[in-house]
């Protein structure tokens, strides 16, 4: 069984509602040649329950794009990022 499968549990948001986002070819493409996880029905995180510690994931992404980018070029991106709202 996994997290949200339980009986009687309404749904896996906060609200208690169902949450349906229906994705597009490519997002189904790109998750369907991710390996399967027979411990975990979820794609993100790991252990129990959902993807949750979002700012220290955001923080370790900042860091590997900086590294890839450089630090000019990941500058004026974010001037970017920042411009657009």
């Amino acid at each position: 069984m996994f997290p949200g499968d339980e009986p009687g549990k309404r749904g896996r948001t906060k609200n208690g509602r169902e949450h349906i986002m229906p994705l597009s070819d490519a997002a189904m493409a790109i998750l369907n040649a991710i390996p399967p996880r027979i411990e975990r029905r979820l794609v993100f995180g790991h252990g129990e329950g959902g993807f949750s510690s979002w700012s220290k994931a955001k923080e370790r992404l900042d860091h590997r794009i900086l590294r890839t980018l450089g630090g000019d070029l990941y500058a004026e991106f974010l001037k970017l990022v920042a411009k657009r709202g």
